[in-house]
């Protein structure tokens, strides 16, 4: 790749990690809103718990 073509495919991946970090504000928020104090860090943890509850039967 030339200069120009890393130019363009950097911007390209700016663009895609603006917006994945602005859905995951929103997610997040959302998250808080529905009662999961930490957003994303909390429902993680409770699918975890559930994944590791439900191999137990």
């Amino acid at each position: 790749m030339n200069k120009k073509e890393l130019e363009r495919e950097l911007a390209s991946l700016e663009s895609q990690l603006d917006y994945m970090q602005t859905e995951f504000s929103y997610v997040n928020s959302l998250l808080i809103r529905l009662g999961f104090e930490e957003g994303m860090v909390s429902m993680k943890l409770a699918a975890e718990e559930l994944v590791s509850a439900e191999s137990m039967f």
